[in-house]
């Protein structure tokens, strides 16, 4: 009898032992999905390493996913570096977003080339939300900030900067290497620190009058102009050589008919260096805006202080 009890418990016992030992087993590890293509937890962020060159440095960035639904933000992340873009030649209206939403988008974008000829430059402020990247518009007031998709933009910054200062009028180019970024600087911290601030050229400028000042900025070269090769004129005012800013006078609304930009420019007048005689802009000697051209690319950072 007790054998006949036995036989009709040991398979009981059998299944109870096996559903114990399969409910106590290792969950699997939750997944984002995109599509159908699984993404671990742990690739749900990256970091994405800079390539350096030697006068510039391209932010490296992963191509984005187009018409996928993506049920879970991924956020993309990367150091915030401030610098500037250059929109792809293949674009010719380049899109921009009032937020980093792609129903936000303005009912105009910005033309490629631009502002006159030559790639359409625009000054990054570092911030990344997904495939979008914040910029500084070429529009008033200066300052103001859209997102643009980063497909569309090559991004770069400029291991120099011009600086002008209004209470010398002087102005200066010095190198400014992104030294707390790591990738960014073959040098070691405290070797990029000690390089940074050298002086490669410097010059005497003359600046805004008092109702017309020169305004501080933070600004980006976005245009390069020479009167030889342009097809675009400008006064003899301007001398044979300018370099346009994104940003503008802060008291005048439009100058004749255009957009108010600060510019760095030549001039006819060499004599009046030194003075408050502009609209705004800071004029150099043809001799001394020939020396900055051997240190100033297009999207090259531009400070004016006082």
């Amino acid at each position: 009898m007790k054998t006949k009890h036995y036989r009709f418990l040991l398979p009981l016992f059998l299944f109870l032992l096996i559903f114990g030992l399969s409910s106590c087993a290792k969950p699997e590890r939750p997944r984002l999905v995109i599509g159908e293509n699984p993404i671990n937890e742990t690739a749900a962020t990256s970091s994405l390493a800079l390539a350096t060159t030697t006068s510039e440095i391209q932010q490296q960035t992963e191509p984005p996913v187009e018409e996928i639904e993506v049920h879970t933000r991924i956020p993309l992340t990367i150091p915030v570096v401030s610098g500037y873009a250059i929109v792809k030649e293949k674009i010719p209206v380049l899109d921009i977003y009032a937020s980093p939403d792609s129903d936000s988008i303005y009912s105009e974008g910005l033309t490629n080339p631009g502002p006159f000829e030559g790639s359409r430059t625009l000054q990054t402020t570092g911030e990344v939300e997904g495939k979008f990247l914040e910029v500084i518009l070429p529009r008033l007031p200066n300052g103001s900030k859209a997102w643009v998709l980063s497909k569309d933009v090559e991004t770069f910054y400029s291991d120099k900067k011009i600086v002008v200062d209004l209470s010398d009028r002087t102005a200066r180019v010095i190198t400014a290497k992104e030294c707390s970024v790591f990738g960014l600087s073959e040098l070691s911290l405290t070797e990029c620190k000690n390089s940074n601030n050298k002086v490669l050229a410097e010059a005497p400028v003359a600046i805004g009058t008092d109702s017309t000042p020169t305004p501080l900025l933070d600004a980006v070269i976005d245009y390069l102009w020479e009167r030889s090769t342009s097809s675009v004129y400008f006064s003899q005012v301007y001398g044979d050589r300018i370099f346009g800013l994104n940003q503008h006078s802060e008291v005048l609304e439009d100058f004749n008919g255009k957009r108010p930009a600060i510019a760095i420019h030549s001039t006819s007048s060499p004599e009046l260096i030194g003075g408050k005689v502009s609209n705004g802009c800071i004029r150099m000697k043809p001799e001394d805006i020939e020396i900055f051209l051997e240190h100033v690319t297009l999207g090259m950072k531009v400070q004016i202080v006082e």
